[in-house]
């Protein structure tokens, strides 16, 4: 029996026209293939009247049995079945071939993860929440319009920066279809990212600054303090160790990040020095310590001293009012930053203080600082008033 090129019915193999139709069957005859090597698929006919009666499909057996069936597509004639088959990389496991997203993401995530940071694994658990919505398509079905769909719908409720992460993990899983010859290409690479919102810097106002200095003597308070006085970053201060105090030249050396922030001359403002000077006497090693004498752990202070102190001071409103904090330690950084700005205080100086890398204005000239810079650094810092 053949098919009628038009209608697809069972016809004669003879047959000049139709019985169903009335259409002239062209004689094209179809390419005959050779039978397949074991292992390399097999293309056979479903019964019935179906659009797509061919199937192509790639079975694993051992010892006579057949062990796993996967079915690679349905399609018109035995032509497009056969091609369908000769497509597949010859390297390809079939355990592959119906991977899903889900699979592709925890095989991935098996050995990438043990060569990154617990902060990028949190980035990429985070982004496979976004994608996970497409968790049982099969990887080699994963394309643009998915990505696209995620990255979408993150931008509606989520940060640029979230996007980005969306981006990079479907990158890395595309790399991974194609390391395994499921995709032909990175996909990722092809969408429309959302346009970044530049939001402006969250800090401290003059009453809220007055509210904490009036808790002087409370821990979290000092802190608070000596991070609205210095500009440091919370991780710099925690860092600081006692040797790198200089109380008699009035500055500190730390920092952290870039090449810039590393080691870097922190001067010590009139505001500041009491605190320090009780930290440097109580200490040993770092000049801030946890109740035990070790380092603060920053996220343990954020969550159980700093927030807690604002919300007493009515300064942000408790958590499970407003769960997304208002201002964070990085704030005070942020207003130390912004009051220097104000006080008109040259960039170059205020690069150095605080340790950025780059400027507007840069002074890359600078190979070490002198007396005068140090001495301009302290005037300039001093200028911090609220």
């Amino acid at each position: 029996m053949a098919s009628c090129v038009k209608c697809h019915n069972d016809i004669d193999n003879d047959s000049i026209f139709c019985k169903h139709c009335g259409k002239k069957q062209t004689q094209t005859p179809q390419k005959k293939y050779r039978k397949r090597a074991n292992g390399t698929g097999t293309v056979y006919k479903l019964s019935g009247r179906r659009r797509r009666p061919y199937v192509a499909a790639v079975s694993s057996a051992r010892g006579g049995q057949t062990l796993k069936t996967v079915i690679i597509g349905y399609y018109k004639t035995s032509t497009e079945a056969y091609k369908a088959l000769d497509s597949i990389p010859k390297n390809i496991l079939l355990d592959n071939y119906d991977m899903t997203l889900e699979d592709a993401f925890h095989f991935w995530k098996s050995t990438h993860y043990e060569n990154i940071s617990k902060s990028a694994q949190d980035g990429y658990d985070s982004a496979w929440k976004r994608l996970s919505m497409f968790a049982n398509i099969k990887l080699r079905d994963f394309n643009t319009a998915y990505i696209q769909t995620a990255i979408d719908e993150t931008a509606e409720s989520g940060a640029r920066a979230t996007c980005d992460k969306v981006r990079m993990l479907a990158s890395q899983l595309c790399k991974f279809g194609m390391k395994i010859d499921l995709l032909n290409k990175n996909y990722a690479q092809l969408v429309e990212m959302p346009k970044a919102q530049k939001k402006k810097k969250k800090i401290f106002v003059s009453a809220e600054i007055k509210l904490i200095e009036g808790c002087e003597g409370e821990k979290a308070a000092d802190i608070t303090i000596v991070l609205l006085y210095s500009g440091m970053r919370i991780n710099e201060l925690f860092s600081i160790e006692r040797t790198n105090v200089f109380l008699d030249k009035n500055y500190m050396i730390g920092g952290e990040k870039t090449e810039a922030g590393i080691n870097r001359i922190i001067p010590i403002h009139p505001r500041i020095k009491p605190i320090i000077e009780k930290w440097y006497a109580e200490n040993n090693f770092y000049l801030v310590t946890n109740s035990i004498g070790g380092k603060i752990d920053a996220s343990n202070f954020r969550d159980r001293e700093f927030y807690p102190l604002l919300e007493r001071l009515k300064i942000i409103p408790p958590k499970k009012i407003e769960p997304k904090r208002r201002l964070t330690p990085k704030a005070t950084r942020s207003t130390f930053i912004s009051t220097m700005v104000k006080k008109n205080v040259p960039s170059e100086i205020l690069q150095k203080i605080v340790g950025h890398e780059q400027y507007e204005t840069t002074i890359n000239s600078y190979t070490e600082f002198t007396e005068n810079d140090i001495n301009l650094l302290f005037n300039t810092v001093e200028k911090f008033d609220v």
